[in-house]
């Protein structure tokens, strides 16, 4: 006996096939430039003209549905690969309610508006955010090109078990290591504390914006 999902795509592939439609299913990438003979748009996963024109797009369609926010996530990672592939995705509601309301993405830009100081002011305000809240936390010198970072616990309890000679406190990025065979696992967060790694980087020539 069919179950309803069975049933369901019976009767999807039955009209796929009375509208004379083929479906193809394409080996990545899914975009490319036809043109192009760089090894980004020809066999590797990353590189810098690629992810230009996906924030390209990702600002196109920002700003044909206001509102929605503009994700930067971690991708996958494929054997051989040494790190994980960059992820850009576009997020709203169906409803049409909007999910930001903040700041524009830093794709928004310009050489004309970046700030200096501006990792110092956000590292402030989270640490303001976090005294009203009664929230315990500590500064720490960070690493990479991060400048500090803040270690806090949103559960009342006392900042213990975590010494500013820790190595999980200077770690990297997710995104610039290799992710295990066995995924990922955030040990801190394991045990209760929440780590905000907070810089200013450079994401575009003469556009710098922070890194959180």
């Amino acid at each position: 006996m069919m179950s309803d999902l069975d049933k369901v795509i019976e009767k999807h592939d039955a009209a796929v096939a009375a509208g004379g439609v083929e479906i193809w299913i394409g080996a990545e990438p899914t975009f490319t430039l036809r043109k192009s003979e760089a090894p980004e748009w020809l066999s590797q996963a990353l590189g810098g003209e690629k992810e230009d024109y996906a924030l390209r797009m990702a600002r196109e369609l920002s700003v044909r549905h206001p509102g929605s926010v503009i994700l930067r996530s971690v991708g996958r990672q494929y054997g051989g690969e040494e790190r994980p592939r960059w992820s850009i995705g576009l997020y709203e509601r169906r409803d049409g309610v909007a999910v930001w309301n903040g700041p524009p993405d830093p794709v928004f830009a310009g050489p004309s508006t970046a700030q200096a100081g501006g990792a110092q002011r956000f590292r402030e305000t989270l640490a303001r955010a976090f005294t009203q809240r009664r929230w315990q936390y500590r500064v720490y010198p960070a690493g990479d090109d991060m400048e500090q970072c803040l270690l806090v616990r949103m559960d009342g309890k006392e900042l213990d078990g975590c010494d500013a000679d820790d190595p999980r406190l200077c770690r990297g990025s997710v995104h610039d290591e290799k992710t295990p065979d066995s995924g990922l696992c955030d040990n801190l967060a394991g045990e209760g504390f929440f780590l905000f790694a907070v810089g200013e980087v450079e994401c575009a020539p003469g556009i710098t914006t922070v890194r959180v």
